[in-house]
């Protein structure tokens, strides 16, 4: 009202909210041509507080703010005034005479007495503190999950305390005129007290405070009733303080959060049926980690900042454990890797070809978003799988509070086809949110105990659609676990809908001969070929590993490696030669190769050495030879920097293994991997550059930073980093 716009107003609703909550706001300068009174920009000040450092209306009102200036009665308070500015110099006069300032008083005095409020009402009203009976409502486990389950009706917390003999809400006390003696009071101290609290020393708030008056306030606080001590919970939730209760997440603020009400048949069901799970911790800032020497020997596992306090999964779900996923199990699986690459790096011989049959083409992600700041990674199989890796993030509990989930991943097989369906008006599941033949695969992350997952049927996740057409909400499910994965699959929608709307690699799978070929769909297997369950990120070179060990490299020239979980066989998606040979000269590629690239499958020993040509000898079996390479494939390989790329993998593979665990990479500036091979240079300057991991064994981190292209071994300045989550 004073400024005509809105205070906090930014580009974006995230800095909208970290401005509301900072509260950091600005005054038009002086020299402008709006006019605001000293006594505004204080009463602001003051409201714009804390819920439990906020005054009371009845304290409010007393605020010179009232009497800056004249008050009008309700009479002269028309709608006139949405279109017109007040009549009468009464409005804009700023120097009151005495008798202006006894009828303001007057004024002011028979308006607080028609609306009941200020120590001039006749009527003493009983106030009761809203925010406060949320508190005490969060704290007794009362707040019901939204929205309402069929036929639960809410009732006030009032009425349920009073039956349950739990801590009230406690009224506040009747207001009192503030004398003059108060105010001399007031003026003689030494610092800032009462309503002009010394601000906090931050940025927003030194600003803030730069069109603040300097004068102390003309009435003084009445004292908030202490906090009441938090009635006993049932179940495992312990109790808190309302200085422990959680600040809300981004998680919450991406339309996943519950919104605080209360109801009592919820309540009782949520007695008698409680659930093991603990409340999560306050939030602590993320700091960069100390770099540290890495340990020749396996380091310890360290402490987890916030270990995970509840589940996906229910105890009555048929829960699958999945074999080789646990860290030791991957750990073993990850030293025979990076034996198995070294060999092949020394070899100087192409493999000898047996009786093993040229396995399947594998799948590999063809589309992905990184979202890694906040959620994790979602991706496009090229099977037209949907799929994403999470991190641990905030779930819904009962009682309206959040629990720390852990690191999880879903897949959905057919969605791609699904997704790009949902305006065919023939399509019957055009109105899902998922294909109603495929069921929806759940898996967590357990820690040392590795993934276990769960298989949804999709019609626990059915959309009902009305005679008319319209399309119903998604079902909350039958319980608490239900509607966490609920959250989840909402978080999955986001993903594949900002990936269908800016379309998907061309990488289909193809021999040597460009011929694509697509994964053969198969009944599920155990461990998956087709989850990912882990991401890394090295700069700009991509990395996914699947469930059941195969891994995925994408490097900044547009080519990629894909190494099965034994590192025995290898498929590489290539530039033209010509083209490749021109972007290590140039640092120049023609969009034109993009569409011409193709796939060599072979073992990666024979691909390592395409050039050389088998040694002539005798041999007794004719199954077992070397491989006859067709010589306008043999200089492919070299001209896409292949032996470097393998390398590159190596040295990564190795820092896994050195440290203790997949994606335990050493992240501090000193030590980051950086790929040095080629890319472009030509078109592009400094870039981000991004270190990050999901579903790494101790903990992800993430870090940013600008590098030029032309010198990819220099790090510029970092950009919004995260320690380890």
């Amino acid at each position: 009202m004073l400024t005509s716009k809105p205070p906090f107003q930014s580009s974006t609703t995230d800095e909208i909210y970290r401005r509301a909550r900072n509260r950091d706001y600005e005054w038009p300068k002086p020299e402008s041509s709006r006019y605001i009174s000293q006594e505004a920009k204080d009463i602001v000040a003051t409201m714009l507080e804390e819920a439990d450092r906020r005054p009371d209306p009845d304290i409010i009102v007393q605020h010179d703010f009232f009497l800056s200036g004249y008050v009008p009665m309700p009479a002269e308070i028309t709608t006139k005034l949405r279109d017109h500015p007040p009549d009468g110099d009464k409005f804009y006069t700023v120097d009151l005479t005495s008798r202006m300032a006894s009828h303001n008083m007057q004024n002011l005095q028979e308006m607080c007495r028609v609306c009941e409020v200020g120590p001039w009402n006749s009527t003493q009203v009983v106030h009761k503190s809203t925010w406060r009976e949320v508190a005490l409502e969060e704290k007794a486990g009362l707040t019901p999950i939204i929205p309402l389950a069929e036929g639960i009706v809410y009732r006030p917390y009032e009425d349920v305390s009073r039956e349950r003999n739990l801590a009230q809400v406690p009224s506040r006390p009747p207001p009192r005129p503030v004398s003059r003696a108060e105010d001399d009071g007031a003026k003689t101290q030494t610092g800032t007290t009462g309503l002009l609290r010394a601000p906090p020393q931050s940025f927003a708030a030194q600003q803030r405070a730069q069109s603040r008056p300097t004068k102390p306030a003309a009435v003084t606080r009445t004292h908030t009733p202490e906090d009441v001590s938090a009635p006993s919970a049932s179940g495992a939730m312990r109790s808190r303080s309302r200085r422990e209760l959680p600040q809300s997440s981004a998680y919450n603020s991406h339309n996943l959060a519950f919104k605080a009400t209360a109801s009592s048949s919820t309540v009782t069901a949520r007695q008698d049926k409680a659930l093991d799970l603990s409340t999560p911790k306050p939030i602590v800032e993320d700091k960069k980690p100390v770099p540290q020497k890495i340990q020749k020997e396996r380091p310890a596992a360290p402490v987890a900042k916030e270990a995970p306090t509840g589940s996906l999964f229910g105890s009555s779900e048929r829960k699958m454990a999945v074999p080789e996923t646990q860290p030791d199990s991957v750990l073993d699986r990850l030293r025979r890797l990076q034996s198995e690459l070294e060999r092949a790096l020394n070899s100087r011989s192409m493999a000898i070809m047996g009786k093993t049959p040229t396995p399947s083409p594998p799948h590999i992600v063809v589309k992905w978003v990184d979202y890694s700041n906040k959620f994790g990674l979602g991706y496009i199989l090229n099977d037209g799988s949907v799929g994403c890796v999470l991190k641990s993030i905030p779930g819904s509990a009962k009682g309206g509070k959040t629990v720390t989930l852990p690191p999880s991943c879903i897949l959905v097989r057919e969605a791609e086809q699904h997704c790009s369906r949902r305006r065919d008006p023939g399509y019957p599941d055009r109105h899902q949110i998922v294909p109603m033949a495929q069921a929806v695969q759940f898996y967590e992350n357990n820690g040392e105990a590795g993934l276990s997952t769960v298989f949804v049927h999709p019609s626990q996740f059915k959309i009902s659609v009305s005679p008319d057409g319209t399309p119903s909400k998604i079902p909350v499910g039958r319980d608490i676990f239900d509607y966490r994965k609920r959250e989840h699959l909402i978080l999955w929608k986001k993903f594949a809908n900002y990936m269908m709307a800016y379309g998907r690699d061309q990488d289909a799978t193809a021999d040597e001969t460009g011929i694509a070929q697509v994964p053969a769909s198969t009944k599920q297997a155990m461990p998956p070929c087709d989850v990912v369950t882990f991401y890394q990120r090295i700069g700009d070179v991509g990395c996914w590993v699947f469930a059941d060990g195969h891994l995925q490299f994408n490097f900044p020239d547009h080519t990629k490696i894909v190494l099965d979980a034994t590192g025995t066989w290898c498929h590489f998606w290539h530039l033209p030669q010509e083209a490749a040979e021109r972007l290590a000269t140039t640092g120049e590629l023609d969009e034109a190769a993009l569409d011409e690239r193709a796939v060599l499958s072979y073992p990666l020993q024979t691909l390592l050495n395409f050039a050389t040509k088998p040694a002539i000898r005798p041999t007794r079996n004719a199954t077992r030879k070397r491989p006859d390479i067709n010589p306008m494939l043999q200089g492919i390989p070299a001209a896409n920097d292949f032996r470097r790329k393998v390398e590159f993998i190596k040295d990564i593979i190795k820092e896994w293994v050195t440290n203790g665990g997949l994606g335990n990479s050493n992240m501090d500036r000193e030590h980051r991997q950086k790929w040095m091979g080629y890319r472009e240079t030509v078109h592009g300057g400094p870039s981000k550059h991004v270190w990050v991991t999901i579903g790494a064994r101790w903990g992800d981190e993430r870090y940013c930073a600008l590098v030029d292209p032309k010198k990819p071994g220099e790090l510029g300045g970092e950009v919004d980093s995260k320690g380890s989550t």
